[in-house]
Formats: C-alpha cells, sequence, structure tokens
C-alpha cells in the first residue's frame, strides 16, 4: 500500500497521569492562599456602619432600604385603618405581591431568586456583611458585581465564579390574633425572624452554607468564603484538565474515524478501478475479436470473389469501395493501435 499514512495517540493521559508538577503546583497554591487567610494582615474589617460602599453593594442597598421605607409606611396605614371607624376602614395592605413576604416581615421577594431575603431588623447587618465581602474580595484579586434583578453578589477569579446569598433563619410561632370586623379570636400560625443569618456560597447546583449561632456570629466567619473560593479554583482547574483529556480523546476518536474511512474510500476506489480496467480490457477484447472476424470475413469474400473472375479481370469499383469500408470498421473495433498510443505517448 503506497497510500500516507498518519500515526495517532490512542492513549491520551487520564486524570491520573496529570503531570505531578502540575499537581503539586496546584497543592502549593491552595495551601499558601488558606495560609495566607489566617494572616493578621488578611483579616475582614467589617464595619457594622460601613464608611464607604462597595459600588457591587450599593444598589442593593438602596433596593432594600426602599422595602423597608415602603413596609413601614403599609404599618402605618394598617394601624390607621384599624382605628378609623367601620365605615370609613381602608382595605387591609395586600403583601402578596410586595418585596415583602407579609408574615415575617421578610425583605426580598419569595418569587425568585434574591441576594438577601432577611427582616428589617438584619438587613443593615446583612448588608455590611456583603460590603465586608465585596472589599475584602477585590483587595484579593476577585471580580466583584451585583446581578441582574439583585440576584446574586458574585465573586469571580479565573474561571470560576462563585455567587454569595443571605438568608435568615425562621421559627413557627403560635399566636392569638382578634378580628377586629367581627371581634372574633383565631389562632394562627407565623413564621417569625430569629436575627439569626445564614450565607449561601457556592453556584446554584453545588450550594454550601454558613450558619450563624450565638457563640459564633457570621462576621467571624467570612474568611471561609474565601478559602471555599480557592477550593473551587483548584476544582474548576481538575475539571478544566479533565475536560481538555475528554477533548484530546474525541478529537483522536474523530481523526481514528477519518483515518478508518480514508482507507475505506481508499480501498472502494480500488476496487472500483480495477472493476473499470477489467471492463474495458473485456471490452477491448470484445473489439479486437469483432476486428478480426471483420477481417477474416473480408479475406473470405476476396479469395472467393477472385476465384470467381478471370485472371485478366479487375476487382469491380463498387466492391472496392465495399471492402475499404468493411475493414475502417473493423479497424474502428480494434483497440491495439490506441492503446500501443497511449503508452507510447506515456513514454515521452
Amino acid at each position: 500500500d503506497s497510500a500516507q499514512r498518519t500515526t495517532f495517540q490512542s492513549n491520551p493521559p487520564t486524570k491520573s497521569d496529570t503531570a505531578l508538577s502540575v499537581i503539586e503546583e496546584d497543592d502549593a497554591w491552595l495551601k499558601g492562599r488558606l495560609k495566607a487567610e489566617h494572616l493578621p494582615s488578611n483579616v475582614i474589617n467589617f464595619e457594622p456602619v460601613p464608611k464607604k460602599w462597595h459600588e457591587a453593594v450599593a444598589p442593593l442597598k438602596n433596593w432594600l432600604e426602599g422595602c423597608v421605607t415602603k413596609y413601614q409606611k403599609a404599618l402605618k396605614d394598617k394601624e390607621r385603618a384599624d382605628k378609623a371607624p367601620a365605615s370609613r376602614r381602608a382595605s387591609v395592605p395586600n403583601f402578596s405581591h410586595w418585596d415583602i413576604h407579609c408574615n415575617e416581615p421578610i425583605l426580598g421577594s419569595t418569587h425568585h431568586s434574591i441576594a438577601m431575603r432577611v427582616s428589617a431588623g438584619t438587613y443593615q447587618r446583612a448588608l455590611a456583611i456583603f460590603n465586608a465581602l465585596a472589599h475584602s474580595a477585590e483587595a484579593r484579586g476577585f471580580k466583584v458585581e451585583l446581578l441582574k434583578n439583585n440576584e446574586r453578589l458574585r465573586i469571580s477569579i479565573e474561571s470560576t465564579d462563585i455567587d454569595l446569598a443571605v438568608t435568615e433563619r425562621l421559627e413557627e410561632s403560635l399566636s392569638k390574633v382578634r378580628n377586629s370586623w367581627n371581634n372574633e379570636e383565631r389562632t394562627e400560625k407565623k413564621k417569625l425572624p430569629t436575627g439569626r443569618l445564614r450565607l449561601n456560597i457556592g453556584p446554584s447546583y453545588r450550594t454550601v452554607q454558613i450558619s450563624e449561632s450565638i457563640d459564633s456570629p457570621l462576621e467571624g466567619e467570612l474568611h471561609r468564603v474565601f478559602e471555599y473560593a480557592y477550593r473551587q479554583v483548584i476544582r474548576s482547574r481538575e475539571e478544566a484538565r479533565i475536560r481538555e483529556i475528554e477533548k484530546q480523546k474525541t478529537e483522536i476518536r474523530r481523526l481514528e474515524w477519518e483515518e478508518t474511512e480514508r482507507q475505506r474510500k481508499e480501498r472502494e476506489l480500488k476496487l472500483a478501478e480495477e472493476e473499470r480496467r477489467r471492463k474495458e480490457l473485456v471490452s477491448q477484447s470484445d473489439g479486437w475479436n469483432k476486428a478480426e472476424q471483420i477481417r477474416k470475413y473480408v479475406e473470405s469474400v476476396d479469395v472467393r470473389f477472385k476465384a470467381k473472375l478471370t485472371s485478366k479481370a479487375n476487382l469491380p469499383g463498387q466492391y472496392t469501395e465495399w471492402r475499404n469500408w468493411a475493414l475502417a470498421v473493423a479497424d474502428s473495433y480494434d483497440p491495439i493501435d490506441s492503446l500501443v498510443f497511449r503508452y507510447l505517448v506515456m513514454m515521452e
């Protein structure tokens, strides 16, 4: 087989075959980052009342403050309505379409993802926590942004995105409620805010939580966000290497398939060419046989024709014309001259 062949690597490195130097480099990078998080110089500075708001947190702050203002106004309207005579009472505000969950009250819509779902009593502390995280993330080389519609606060480094959200733990409570319209009393279940916050970290499909307790407030656990982020960076690097290995395997399989197809088509072409040459040979042989038969036939006619003529007589012109035509037909079937000419040209 004179066709040019290509050599392929059929066993690319697997995850376990990743260069040891790369793994060691990642391990050293992670250990260095985790160690740095506990240095005094990297302590996260939490300000309960921030002097400077990060540009990614400020829009969220403005939105939450608007929610609080709206809620406080609704409470005053309800209080006035309850004190008014029955004939002049206005309808109770409908919280169902507000960015306030009516029972707690919890700020932040319950109908879509939101960066903060906290109460009016904790939103300022939650914002201060976000502000400290945003400034600290920027100082560590992260990109910080507030996603559209206040969905999440995102910090990004390399190709890793970490989404942050704060929620407040709720507890069910039974309370007696008297209906001001008919003075009937009933028991209601309500979810009341506890003041204990929880920080949700990670992409939506891989979320971890940091919950606070009385002995361990969330403000002292913020470094864990960056420890998680750095581990995610290493995980992303490893996943990227695995994807690259899979990409290489896919490319090798593609090249092998293309080579198999090339060889298959090459074999098909060779078979087709061989079949063509065979048919051409049979056709040439048939043409040569026809030519030889015609020539022998003309020769036999000549012998018989001359036997009938006197020695002094000449062949009639019409017969001579037919004879030349018949021999020309024989030549047209005979492939030998054209075949010899073809190979003589190839030799020049």
